[in-house]
């Protein structure tokens, strides 16, 4: 809660030594995180999800909090017109990427990856060069 306090008062206190003193160059990490949530807020703000027609695979943790339903589109459903499928990943989604679940997750990962090149989808390359690229 200080560092919360201390970067709305930097903030606060940034416009009014501008005026005076040019741009301040030393902010505190608390400060920086508070600026990067903001710009984040506003990126969210602005963006404009549009329909997408292609295909797409959910991978999700197989252990979910207590009372928690996945929605497997996400709440993209209204958008998505393409074809979807959906892997459950063993674990909760903090140990997705731990031993042994990653190896799950990878698999399904190439596993989609070679569906596509089968299919002659659109992309650069094997799917072990994506996977790199991903990693």
């Amino acid at each position: 809660m200080r560092d919360l306090c201390q970067a709305r008062a930097e903030r606060l206190l940034e416009s009014s030594l501008r005026r005076w003193h040019g741009h301040i160059r030393i902010h505190s990490v608390a400060y920086r995180l508070e600026r990067l949530a903001m710009a984040h807020d506003r990126a969210g703000d602005a963006y404009i999800p549009k329909p997408y027609d292609g295909k797409a695979i959910q991978l999700y943790a197989k252990r979910q909090p207590f009372g928690l339903r996945i929605d497997p589109m996400l709440g993209w459903a209204e958008l998505f017109n393409g074809e979807f499928g959906v892997q459950e990943i063993p674990g909760f989604r903090q140990t997705m990427l731990d031993e042994p679940n990653v190896e799950t997750l990878a698999s399904a990962v190439t596993n989609a990856l070679r569906a596509c090149e089968e299919t002659g989808e659109d992309h650069e390359g094997p799917p072990e060069t994506y996977l790199r690229t991903v990693a």
